[in-house]
């Protein structure tokens, strides 16, 4: 607390929002020795903190691409259909979704699945895997859960799946 009894705390309004969050304490501020050393302290060191906050970060690399493969995850590809009997066909985002929920269970607890996408009869599955599991072990456990259980549940429509780990998250805490 200053001389005058104004607090740290106040003054950090002022340098942190600017003048206008509390004009008579930056009035204050600029005639008070006391307040007027405090604000000029405070105010370098959000300088930095103002920097950063203008500064706009770009996008990591791939990003759009993973993006637009997480959505095809979801909603498959408009108009694109699989063949699984004469005169039965089954629509790209049937098999993508049903391909993502088996994904789901066999990673399930070991790992997470990113994106899911057709591409004509090969899926490619993106997984991401808990830190100390071994990756290739889960992937291959993946790949084979997906490859037997869209043959069962949809028909011959895929006829190889690509597992790529593209990330490892952290371990659990607890």
């Amino acid at each position: 607390m200053s001389a005058c009894g104004r607090t740290r705390a106040e003054l950090l309004r002022v340098a942190a929002d600017g003048p206008g969050v509390d004009p008579e304490l930056a009035r204050h501020a600029r005639e008070c020795p006391d307040c007027a050393a405090a604000l000029a302290e405070l105010d370098g060191r959000w300088a930095d903190v103002r920097a950063a906050a203008d500064e706009r970060p770009a996008a990591p690399a791939g990003l759009a691409d993973r993006v637009i493969d997480a959505l095809r995850g979801v909603r498959g590809t408009p108009g694109t259909y699989h063949g699984v009997d004469d005169g039965v066909r089954v629509a790209d985002r049937v098999v993508v979704l049903v391909a993502r929920r088996l994904a789901a269970d066999a990673a399930a607890g070991l790992g997470h699945v990113r994106a899911v996408r057709a591409d004509g009869d090969t899926l490619h599955i993106g997984l991401a895997v808990r830190w100390g599991v071994a990756a290739d072990t889960l992937a291959e456990r993946v790949r084979s859960a997906v490859l037997t259980g869209v043959a069962t549940q949809v028909g011959p429509v895929v006829s190889a799946v690509d597992v790529q780990v593209v990330d490892v998250l952290p371990p659990s805490i607890g």
